[in-house]
């Protein structure tokens, strides 16, 4: 079993599947071997996106070599993904806190902390 997927409006970064092997590129092409009746095989791709788009369009397509398909009409899906952001970092703004002492009296002029000359 073969699948083909394409992603508009992003750049395909990598792919994974739990059974088989894939690649991205400028589309999506996974090889996932046999699959049994009743069984699934889930493909993560990862993609970016520009910095202000909010949404995007992705298609996939599934095909087999074996021939025994009883029916064709659910080997597509097309479907536009919202794109979630991560959130803005906190920024945290702590009063600065300081000690300043003032020097004791020298023997300069008295309470000015001034050296005699």
């Amino acid at each position: 079993m073969k699948l083909a997927g394409t992603v508009s409006g992003a750049t395909l970064v990598s792919a994974s599947a739990t059974q088989g092997s894939c690649s991205a590129g400028s589309a999506l092409d996974c090889t996932l071997g046999e699959l049994a009746a009743g069984a699934s095989v889930t493909v993560t791709a990862v993609v970016r996106a520009a910095a202000d788009q909010e949404s995007l369009a992705a298609s996939a397509d599934v095909t087999s070599d074996l021939g025994c398909e009883g029916s064709l009409t659910d080997n597509s899906a097309k479907t536009t993904l919202a794109i979630t952001k991560p959130p803005k970092p906190a920024v945290f703004h702590r009063p600065a806190a300081a000690t300043v002492a003032r020097p004791p009296p020298g023997p300069g002029t008295p309470g000015r902390g001034c050296p005699s000359v």
